[in-house]
């Protein structure tokens, strides 16, 4: 009868074992997905900043072209070379 405690305790332990186990796999398996998201959040952060700052690279370099245009049209009856230097 001895026999059959012991292995009514191994069966229990292995039990016990493949509940933790599963357990411990399900934990790694949201971890590893819960990374996953984080590295495509921070792509789609890194695009959204770069494609911010393009923009306002952008913005500035029209206000700067607009302020030429604007420049050109006031000495449109001006003929000095620094104006056709900047045709």
């Amino acid at each position: 009868m001895h026999k059959l405690s012991a292995d009514v305790n191994r069966d229990e332990e292995v039990s016990r074992l493949q509940a933790e186990f599963l357990r411990v796999q399900d934990l790694y398996l949201r971890a590893l997905a819960d990374l996953d998201n984080f590295r495509k959040n921070v792509q789609q952060d890194h695009a959204k900043i770069a494609h911010l700052g393009k923009r306002e690279i952008l913005l500035k370099i029209l206000e700067v072209v607009d302020n030429f245009d604007r420049a050109l049209q006031q000495t449109s009856d001006c003929r000095t070379p620094w104006r056709r230097g900047f045709r």
